[in-house]
Formats: structure tokens, sequence, C-alpha cells
């Protein structure tokens, strides 16, 4: 594990939190299940999935256009 500290200015914030809204408590579970029944996470556990669903992304991303450059 690394350690991450610093700020965030305000659009770089709203792009977190948008980002973290996708790993909130609820998501990715069953509709039948409770809302927060099985998410376990701590609230630093997931920011840290959403930093990291954000950076996976923008990897993606990247990598799509690389591949459509390419094959221009």
């Amino acid at each position: 594990m690394s350690r991450l500290h610093g700020l965030l200015d305000p659009g770089a914030r709203a792009y977190f939190e948008a980002i973290e809204a996708a790993v909130r408590p609820g998501r990715h579970q069953p509709d039948s299940a409770e809302p927060e029944a099985r998410d376990e996470r701590t609230p630093a556990q997931r920011c840290h999935d959403a930093l990291k669903l954000g950076l996976q992304a923008a990897i993606a991303t990247a990598d799509q256009r690389l591949i459509c450059y390419a094959n221009e």
C-alpha cells in the first residue's frame, strides 16, 4: 500500500465525487439486496475504490484512443 495525501481543486473534487458515487454503498449488488447490507467497506475503502475505478477508466479510455489512432 502507498499513502496518498493532498488537496483537490473544486473541479477535480467534482470529478472525484462523481466517481465516488459509482462505488457508494449498495452499488453493484442484486436489486433484491438491502442497499447497504453487503457493503462492509469503510468510507476510506470506498474512496480508495473510487480512485482506482477512475484511474482504470482513464487508462482504458486512453488505450482505446491509441487503438483508434493506430488504425487510421
